[in-house]
């Protein structure tokens, strides 16, 4: 009996031992997991620090200068954090990333850009220059150029502006085309290239019409175009890819289009531009407005190379912003025509497409338009 006691009691103590031990290593394995939840959530929190280190080192640096392109891993507090700069149809995005032991965090922020050339009604990266037979214009908000302006008409043709500063430095009248193809070199072809097919894939496919073509195309106001944002016409090669807008009528309200032409763009007129509506176009080469008769449009224009305005027996205007990367010439016989500046561009309402070819220029907004939080 008493061994059948001590057996007993044996057993029990091992039961007891077994249930402690197990006990034990689950008070064990829940302080291990409760201290690993605690160092991740202190990487956690500290890689967030680090992003917002490097989101307010990337805002600050692109304060003092619009060319600073972002920073490589660099080690802070014993953690290390990146800033990656980009540039998308909104503005300036900074992507900036912390990580510190298992944890990495990611803050983005999105900054507008507000181009000096949209502060103008015209903008010329070189001269301005009028000739012709009776004709008169004027230039109502500033005109800003790098060049001189110089006249050459007959009968009393002259321009009249309200405000015009010349020898102005470049940066203020013309747009420098961010290194898209990353070579090292902005505002070449290739740069304009990617521009044209990055604006397009900005939207929509059922919002953009895409031509590759070393031809020239026509382009009319149907139905079809009313919802479009971007057209993009691509030559293989400098120069081609012409595109003529001929409207003879009016366009839809509030459309907003852009036409971007890898060679010259001529805008043939009467057109009568409806509420809110506005054309705008990019080319690499030439653009060319030619007017008959009585003609009214809100534009938003930028020529890498010259600006044409060749008028003839007409009278209307033009409300928007002129912007050419070289001269803006005025060839008008027996024509009056008015230029007005407007600030829907500068305050926000930029054109589809001018969002990328503006980042090269201008100055960045304080304001952050976007703020997200990404947890990796």
């Amino acid at each position: 009996m008493i061994k059948k006691r001590k057996a007993a009691a044996l057993i029990t103590a091992c039961i007891i031992a077994v249930f402690l031990g197990i006990v034990g290593i689950l008070f064990a394995f829940r302080s291990i997991q409760e201290r690993n939840l605690a160092t991740r959530y202190v990487d956690s929190v500290r890689a967030f620090w680090l992003a917002e280190a490097g989101l307010a080192k990337g805002y600050n640096e692109l304060m003092s200068s619009p060319s600073y392109n972002g920073e490589s891993w660099t080690t802070l507090a014993n953690g290390d954090y990146r800033v990656v700069k980009n540039i998308t149809a909104d503005g300036v995005e900074i992507r900036a990333e912390g990580r510190y032991g298992s944890s990495t965090h990611a803050l983005t922020s999105t900054l507008a850009i507000v181009p000096y050339p949209f502060e103008n009604t015209i903008s010329a990266g070189d001269d301005i220059h009028l000739s012709g037979t009776q004709a008169k214009v004027k230039v109502y908000g500033k005109t800003r150029l790098s060049g001189d302006y110089t006249e050459e008409g007959q009968d009393g043709s002259n321009i009249w502006f309200a405000d015009k500063q010349a020898g102005i430095d470049s940066s203020y009248t013309n747009f420098v085309i961010p290194d898209y193809d990353n070579n090292g070199t902005p505002d070449e072809f290739n740069d304009f290239v990617t521009l044209g097919r990055e604006s397009i894939a900005d939207y929509p496919r059922k919002k953009t019409v895409y031509i590759q073509t070393n031809g020239m195309v026509n382009i009319f106001p149907t139905k079809k175009l009313g919802n479009k944002k971007i057209i993009f016409v691509e030559g293989d090669e400098e120069g081609t890819g012409d595109v003529y807008i001929y409207f003879d009528a009016s366009w839809r309200n509030s459309q907003d289009i852009t036409i971007i032409s890898t060679g010259d763009i001529t805008y043939v007129q009467p057109l009568q531009i409806q509420k809110d509506a506005r054309l705008n176009t990019i080319s690499w080469d030439d653009y060319n407005e030619i007017s008959t008769f009585y003609s009214t449009h809100e534009s938003v224009l930028y020529a890498h190379d010259d600006i044409y305005y060749r008028d003839t027996f007409g009278y209307g205007s033009v409300t928007g912003n002129i912007i050419a990367g070289d001269d803006i010439r005025f060839t008008h016989t027996y024509n009056d025509k008015n230029f007005y500046y407007s600030d829907r561009a500068y305050n926000g309402d930029v054109p589809p497409g001018f969002g990328r070819i503006a980042a090269g220029s201008g100055v960045l907004s304080s304001q952050i338009e976007d703020w997200q939080e990404t947890y990796d």
